[in-house]
């Protein structure tokens, strides 16, 4: 990875170069016009393979299976032929051949192996902060925010946009006072200092008149 002069970022791969630039309002985006075709390919696993040595129509009765197996609550693969066998599931057309099939094209039947995993112990999450990137702070030094009291289920809350960098603040509001409205607000411009950021614009509508003198 290399930078240049004009703010560019160049991603050095074995298919190529990647050229990331900054857009507008300093966000990264890949430029296609300079990045190598090679290096841009996304490639997505399929199970095409899968199907060689079927035929279609086993190919469609193992598609059959597979959406029956939804249609009745996905069992596991023993379970449904089971079913099947036994004659438990009337006017099916499902066979237990297609059954298998649809397992050994398609793999485990994923919406029942994620309804039947018990859950795992987590990793302990680990708080992590990332420092401010100097051109972002350069180019939006001072910003506008709109800032308003909207309602969820009629409890109140003070949210605040900021116009260039798109940052989004929510803080619950025990009533909706020039005190309270006063408190919420210096500790949203307290945040953007310690961020090196200085709120230029405040847009706000009449029911913030009353925290002018405040």
């Amino acid at each position: 990875l290399t930078h240049t002069s004009n703010k560019t970022f160049i991603f050095h791969t074995n298919k190529g170069n990647m050229y990331f630039k900054q857009n507008a309002i300093g966000l990264p985006y890949i430029d296609a016009t300079k990045s190598s075709q090679a290096a841009q390919v996304c490639l997505v696993t399929t199970n095409r393979e899968n199907y060689e040595g079927y035929n279609q129509r086993k190919i469609e009765e193992a598609k059959m299976a597979r959406r029956a197996v939804a249609m009745i609550g996905h069992p596991t693969e023993r379970e449904f032929m089971g079913m099947v066998r036994n004659k438990m599931i009337k006017n099916c057309p499902v066979s237990p051949k297609a059954i298998s099939n649809a397992y050994k094209t398609f793999g485990p039947d994923l919406a029942g192996v994620r309804g039947k995993t018990t859950r795992s112990t987590t990793e302990r999450a680990e708080m992590e902060y990332v420092d401010i990137p100097q051109d972002l702070l350069e180019l939006h030094k001072y910003v506008s925010v709109s800032a308003d009291v909207m309602f969820v289920n009629g409890v109140p809350f003070l949210v605040t946009v900021t116009h260039a960098i798109k940052l989004v603040t929510i803080e619950y509001l025990e009533n909706r006072t020039a005190k309270q409205l006063s408190l919420c607000l210096n500790r949203f411009i307290k945040i953007y200092l310690r961020g090196g950021f200085y709120i230029k614009t405040f847009y706000m509508d009449g029911e913030f008149e009353k925290i002018k003198c405040k």
